[in-house]
C-alpha cells in the first residue's frame, strides 16, 4: 500500500494503492518494504552443499559400513542432517551427520553382497530456503575372502577303512562353507575327495593300504578356492599301527613214535 509514482509498489504500474496489492515477479521472498521513493526485496539464498561418499575395499563376509560427509559452501561440516544411501541402486538406508559432518550406516549381512566393485550413492535432499539439495558417489570392492581349515588326526591299521574329515569356514566372519571340494592327500599322492555339508565338513571314507609303512604319515587337507574365496590347506597325521595277532594252541596226548 501507498505512493506508487515511481513503480516502488512493484505491482508493474505507477498507480497509488491504500488497500495491500500483489508484487509482480517476486518468489521466495523472506522481506519486502517500501518507502516514497524505493522498494526492498530481500530473497534467502541457498547455501550450497556437497556430499563426498566414502571408498572402501574389504573382503567378502566382512562387516560391512557406508559413510559419507557432508560440508557447506565454506567447507564446513554439517551435522544432524540425514543422508540417504543406496548400493548398486537399491536404497538400504538413512544414517544422521555427527559433528564432523559424516553419517556412517551399518549393512546387516555384508556376504550377500559378491566380489567386484559395487557404486554407493549417497543423497541429501537440502533445507528449504537455507541448504541445496546435493549427492555423490562412491565405489565399493569386495575382494576374495580367506578361508580356513581344521581337521583331526586319524591312525589305524591295514585294510581298515577310517573317515578322513576337514571343515572348511570362511574367516572374515566365521561362516561354514558348503558345497565346496576338498581334496585329501597323503604324503603329498591324492587319495581322494569330500564335498563340504551344511556345517561345513567333507568327508572321505578311506582304506588304509598296505603299501603305506609302519608309523606317521602327512595328511593333507586342501581347498583350491573359488571366485569368492582363497585356497587353504591344512596339514594333519595318519599313523599307520601293526595289527596285533593272537595264537591258539590245542593240547596233544599220544603213545611215543605216534
Amino acid at each position: 500500500t501507498g505512493y506508487n509514482n515511481l513503480g516502488q509498489l512493484g505491482t508493474g504500474n505507477r498507480i497509488d494503492s491504500n488497500v495491500f496489492v500483489p508484487v509482480l515477479h517476486v518468489t521466495n521472498q523472506t522481506y519486502l518494504a517500501s518507502g516514497t521513493d524505493f522498494g526492498i526485496s530481500v530473497q534467502a539464498a541457498y547455501l550450497k552443499t556437497k556430499v563426498s561418499a566414502s571408498t572402501l575395499t574389504q573382503p567378502l563376509g566382512k562387516a560391512l559400513s557406508l559413510s559419507a560427509r557432508l560440508r557447506n559452501a565454506l567447507g564446513l561440516p554439517l551435522y544432524l542432517k540425514s543422508l540417504d544411501f543406496k548400493l548398486d541402486g537399491v536404497a538400504v538406508g538413512s544414517a544422521v551427520t555427527n559433528g564432523n559432518g559424516v553419517a556412517t550406516l551399518p549393512l546387516s549381512n555384508p556376504a550377500q553382497y559378491s566380489v567386484g566393485a559395487h557404486t554407493v550413492s549417497v543423497s541429501f535432499v537440502g533445507v528449504p530456503l537455507l541448504l541445496s539439495a546435493s549427492s555423490g558417489s562412491a565405489t565399493v570392492t569386495i575382494t576374495k575372502a580367506d578361508t580356513s581349515l581344521s581337521m583331526k588326526s586319524v591312525s589305524g591299521v591295514f585294510g581298515q577303512t577310517k573317515p578322513l574329515s576337514a571343515t572348511l569356514k570362511r574367516k572374515t566372519d566365521g561362516a561354514l562353507l558348503s558345497g565346496q571340494t576338498i581334496t585329501f592327500s597323503i604324503d603329498g599322492t591324492q587319495v581322494g575327495q569330500g564335498t563340504t555339508d551344511g556345517t561345513g565338513i567333507a568327508t572321505l571314507n578311506y582304506k588304509i593300504e598296505d603299501t603305506l609303512a609302519i608309523g606317521a604319515h602327512t595328511l593333507t587337507a586342501s581347498f583350491a578356492g573359488d571366485g569368492s574365496h582363497n585356497p587353504s590347506s591344512l596339514n594333519g597325521t595318519l599313523t599307520t599301527t601293526i595289527e596285533s595277532t593272537k595264537i591258539t594252541a590245542s593240547s596233544v596226548s599220544g603213545a611215543v613214535g605216534s
